[in-house]
């Protein structure tokens, strides 16, 4: 009972040198903030302009490359459908092979000039 007693003492006095080391911090850091000029004000921001009528060559070049693309498929279309139906369609489920019956193992030749 005392053990714990002596435990819960040391615990109440960790806790209150930690509230005064906290409370000395903020002290030292609000005095350094208000030894601090304050940081000068960002430069207003300019107006971005909207490009909301061209396209950059870069952008031109990938609708192109998507128009190719669709075009292609709409070309292979049958021969797209074909393949979809092999590919999805209901496949065959093959039987196993039987087992193979066991071979005799072959007779281990002997050693030496034993023939």
């Amino acid at each position: 009972m005392a053990a714990g007693k002596l435990v819960a003492e040391r615990t109440r006095i960790a806790r209150q040198q930690q509230k005064k080391a906290a409370a000395e911090a903020s002290v030292i850091i609000a005095n350094n903030n208000a030894k601090q000029p304050p940081p000068p004000p960002d430069p207003a921001p300019t107006p971005a302009k909207e490009n909301s009528g061209t396209l950059t060559i870069t952008q031109w070049l990938m609708v192109g490359s998507i128009a190719v693309g669709l075009a292609g498929i709409y070309y292979k279309r049958e021969e797209l459908k074909v393949r979809a139906k092999t590919f999805f369609g209901e496949k065959k489920r093959l039987e196993p092979d039987p087992a193979p019956a066991p071979q005799p193992k072959p007779k281990p030749k002997p050693f030496g000039m034993m023939y």
